[in-house]
């Protein structure tokens, strides 16, 4: 798909995404390199209400940068899990991350608000998130909305993901869990 705006590719097994070198990953043979160091990543998290009052979540991390994938670049690539896999987008523009969002549901409750941190920088090789994603992908997925407090264990959702991948994989470390807390905070008083 040469020359979109957007390029998606949906992870369903572990065999299907890898490290190709330190600043560049693969999904489907297709390589996904990007060229700029540090860049930038933040939680994002929509939510709504739904009709009987119960708060629906769903979250991703989104990363800024240099991407090149087929000759095309992109400067932003949101990753984000489900049930079925990862998904991993790379989008022109920023607002195109959320109006992607805009268009979620999660039991029958479109979500339309909108939360994140601030942006931190990272310089982790690729071989760390590819690690990340790929010892995630073993992991039982759950819809119940939790936020990470300590090891999860064997459990995932898209908020546990989104939140580990940026305090863990990418090195935010405490920083990092803060921010997401003072997200979680927002959205549960919303």
């Amino acid at each position: 798909p040469i020359g979109q705006d957007e390029v998606r590719f949906m992870l369903r097994g572990r065999d299907e995404f890898g490290e190709v070198s330190a600043t560049s990953m693969q999904f489907y043979g297709n390589s996904v390199s990007n060229t700029e160091v540090p860049y930038g990543y933040r939680l994002v998290v929509v939510f709504g209400t739904s009709a009987d009052g119960k708060l629906r979540v769903h979250a991703g991390l989104a990363l800024s940068g240099c991407f090149t994938c087929f000759v095309d670049t992109y400067a932003h690539v949101f990753v984000e899990r489900w049930a079925e896999g990862i998904s991993v987008k790379l989008f022109k523009a920023r607002a195109q991350i959320f109006s992607s969002l805009r268009r979620i549901s999660v039991g029958g409750t479109q979500l339309e608000d909108c939360s994140e941190t601030p942006e931190f920088q990272s310089c982790a090789l690729a071989s760390r998130l590819v690690s990340f994603m790929k010892s995630d992908m073993d992991k039982r997925f759950t819809t119940q909305t939790s936020w990470p407090t300590g090891d999860p264990g064997n459990t995932t959702n898209c908020v546990m993901f989104a939140a580990l991948a940026g305090s863990v994989a990418l090195g935010g470390g405490s920083d990092f869990e803060k921010a997401a807390r003072q997200v979680e905070e927002q959205v549960r008083q919303t």
